[in-house]
């Protein structure tokens, strides 16, 4: 694909939903739905599996795909029912809107004390510096490890996302059985006795059965959060009415926060395949049919949102970040919490900042929707010269 997409891949969206919100794209062998009533329908869909590695075709068998075909099928974004609701319900009790709130102030801890250690420059890197280390110190705290541990996991995490936004490639597959076998490791000696986090409890329960649910939670806990938080600041900073609302208080954060998912989602699409024929907005899907669910496309979609390519905070209009049904993420609670913590601290301290440089640069080939790199003049030190 080319740069522009990676970039900006809505225009592409758009065109394809002008010919059919459901179409049949023959390069990658699979349907793609880009409408909002059709990708909601699947994601509530009981004819749709979400364990689409194990049913994929023409994959090689081999030690490394029999050990990742285990792994990921106790991941349970990846199984079905009843698998999903057992593996889902080992841990459903920490992410509950209640629990996550409880945990509150110590995401704002988290995230007063990776800005207070910003270095002496007047700029930032926004992702490394920013928005990783409070993504790391939010899943820390539900687990129950030092955000550090989490930060380590970043190279392993990376592997894994490439391999899972392009499982048919077989140098991916070996270097992600690797980078679960590290990362189990070192989940299975992080010193988490005593302190009464999910991790702990894992241990206790039976860590073999739970691995898998804990490399799981440190995956999608920390990359989608660090996309929210970059992307989430990219937009707020060239958005000067946006970002003097939530200043001024005239939106909440939750508010901000919410619009900015439906925007750009850090999960731009969720694999399905089909265990049953499906008449949907005029097509027929076979049974056996591979489908990928745009929800970022879906949630731009003129149909369930109106103008849905400005960036508007006060409207109602939540979309399908989070996704729908059964799988309706589990760490919604907690993503919500630590994007509202870090960019409205962010606002706070720096309401004039602006990137530098190169601008964002996205990445690219991993499956997600996040920044590789941005970096952003604080303006703190011209402030400070106003103010004197």
């Amino acid at each position: 694909m080319s740069t522009d997409f990676w970039c900006n891949p809505y225009p592409a969206y758009h065109r394809l939903r002008a010919v059919s919100p459901v179409i049949w794209d023959d390069a990658l062998g699979a349907w793609l739905v880009t409408g909002a009533r059709a990708a909601d329908t699947l994601l509530r869909s009981q004819q749709v599996s979400s364990a689409w590695i194990r049913l994929s075709e023409g994959t090689p068998r081999t030690a490394d795909r029999d050990e990742l075909n285990r792994i990921l099928g106790d991941w349970f974004m990846l199984s079905d029912q009843p698998e999903h609701t057992g593996l889902r319900r080992a841990v459903h009790g920490w992410f509950t809107r209640s629990k996550i709130e409880s945990l509150r102030p110590q995401v704002r801890v988290v995230v007063d004390r990776t800005l207070d250690g910003l270095g002496p420059s007047d700029q930032v890197e926004l992702v490394e510096e920013l928005a990783s280390p409070v993504a790391a110190g939010a899943i820390g705290a539900i687990l129950g490890v030092p955000g550090e541990l989490c930060l380590s996991a970043l190279p392993n995490l990376g592997r894994i996302a490439s391999f899972l936004a392009n499982p048919y490639h077989e140098p991916s597959a070996v270097a992600a059985a690797d980078a679960f076998r590290q990362l189990s490791e070192t989940l299975r000696r992080a010193p988490v006795e005593g302190s009464g986090g999910l991790l702990e409890g894992l241990h206790d329960a039976g860590w073999s059965q739970y691995a898998a649910t804990a490399t799981l939670l440190l995956f999608a806990g920390q990359e989608t959060t660090t996309g929210l938080i970059s992307t989430g600041l990219l937009y707020l900073m060239g958005d000067d009415e946006s970002r003097l609302a939530l200043a001024n208080g005239e939106v909440t954060a939750e508010e901000v926060v919410m619009e900015l998912l439906r925007f750009d989602t850090p999960v731009p699409q969720v694999p399905r395949v089909a265990l049953a024929d499906i008449n949907l907005e005029g097509e027929l899907i076979r049974t056996g049919d591979r489908i990928i669910i745009f929800i970022a496309a879906a949630n731009r979609d003129p149909a369930a949102a109106t103008d849905p390519d400005r960036l508007d905070v006060r409207r109602s209009d939540l979309g399908l970040a989070f996704g729908a049904g059964p799988h309706f993420c589990l760490g919604a609670a907690l993503a919500r919490v630590t994007g509202e913590e870090a960019i409205s601290a962010w606002v706070r301290r720096f309401p004039d900042a602006k990137p530098v440089g190169p601008g964002a640069v996205w990445l690219t080939s991993k499956g997600y929707r996040a920044l590789a790199s941005l970096t952003v003049a604080t303006n703190r030190f011209s402030l400070q010269e106003t103010h004197r």
